[in-house]
C-alpha cells in the first residue's frame, strides 16, 4: 500500500506523541511505502524552523527520517482540477501520478474535496481505523 502523508501529518506525527505518531508507526509496520514529495518537504522544514521554533538537531533527524522511511516523488505541475486550493492541488496531484492508494490529511477542507480516481483521502484517524481494521 502506498500512502501520501501531507505536512500537517507529518508535523503531528514527528513533533507531538498521539494519533499521528501512532498512524505513521503503525503504517511503517504494516510495510506500507510513505510518500511525500518537494512541496510537503520545504514546507515541513519551514513550518517547523519557523512556526514550531524546531532546533537544527531535531529537523535533521527528520530529515533522516524521510531518508530512512519515506519516498520521495516528484513534484507534480498541474493540479488536480476538483480541488480548489492551489497547492494542495499540486500536492494531491503528485500522490496520483505516484499511484498512491491514500492520501492521509488533517485538512478538513481537502478532505472534502472530491478526489479523482482510487485515491482514497482520509483524516488520520480513519486511515488509523481502516488499518487496524485489515489487520
Amino acid at each position: 500500500m502506498k500512502v501520501f502523508v501531507d505536512t500537517n501529518v507529518w508535523l503531528s506525527a514527528r513533533l507531538h506523541a498521539g494519533l499521528c505518531a501512532r498512524l505513521l508507526e503503525a503504517l511503517i509496520e504494516a510495510g506500507a511505502e510513505l510518500l511525500l514529495d518537494e512541496r510537503v518537504r520545504d514546507e515541513f522544514q519551514r513550518i517547523a524552523k519557523d512556526k514550531f521554533a524546531v532546533d537544527d538537531g531535531l529537523l535533521a533527524r527528520t530529515m533522516v527520517f524521510f531518508d530512512d522511511y519515506a519516498t520521495l516523488v516528484p513534484a507534480a505541475h498541474e493540479p488536480v482540477a476538483s480541488v480548489p486550493d492551489p497547492d494542495d492541488a499540486l500536492i494531491v496531484a503528485a500522490a496520483l501520478a505516484a499511484a498512491a492508494d491514500w492520501f492521509v490529511s488533517g485538512d478538513r477542507d481537502l478532505l472534502a474535496c472530491d478526489c479523482p480516481g482510487p485515491l482514497l483521502l482520509l483524516a488520520p484517524r480513519e486511515a488509523l481505523q481502516r488499518l487496524l481494521a485489515t489487520r
